[in-house]
């Protein structure tokens, strides 16, 4: 994503509809996945739907470790505002991307994931639509949902994955 909050493919084309978000499961447009997934983190349904399609070998977890194509989301639409909001001052994991395919939809190569906190959303018309985020570190390992959401104890909030040493 440039300065300008357009994402751009390599031949400098804006590629519409879309500012980077990335969907972690089915291949539809919904604001609803981005919402759940923001509030409750992964699902199992989530990695059904990636086994299913092939973007991941085994549907029990995310190696983080190995490229994994993403498609794309509808963006920061006003659909996700509340659940940003809500994630405000919280860690949530984000998938790292080096290329787009704008060919194919809009299909993200993800190559890491990093854990973030929330700092800020600014939600003012299309060009002005921001979310502020503070890094905090690469995420190595597995990402598997939690069955039981109740149990907080040794995972990081949003993400319902034990956490690993990193660097």
């Amino acid at each position: 994503i440039y300065g300008d909050g357009k994402l751009e493919d390599g031949d400098g084309n804006v590629v519409p509809g879309n500012w980077g978000t990335v969907d972690i499961g089915g291949t539809d447009n919904s604001t609803a996945d981005l919402v759940d997934q923001i509030n409750d983190g992964l699902r199992q349904e989530d990695l059904d739907d990636l086994a299913n399609d092939g973007r991941i070998p085994l549907s029990t977890h995310i190696d983080t470790n190995q490229p994994a194509n993403l498609n794309g989301d509808p963006g920061l639409s006003v659909g996700i505002k509340s659940a940003v909001r809500a994630a405000h001052g919280k860690k949530r994991i984000i998938p790292i991307y080096d290329t787009f395919d704008a060919s194919v939809g809009l299909e993200f190569h993800i190559v890491r994931w990093g854990v973030i906190t929330v700092i800020d959303s600014n939600w003012i018309g299309e060009k002005n639509t921001s979310v502020k985020v503070e890094k905090d570190c690469v995420y190595s390992g597995e990402l598997r949902p939690q069955t039981d959401l109740a149990n907080v104890v040794d995972v990081i909030e949003g993400a319902f994955t034990s956490p690993v040493l990193v660097e």
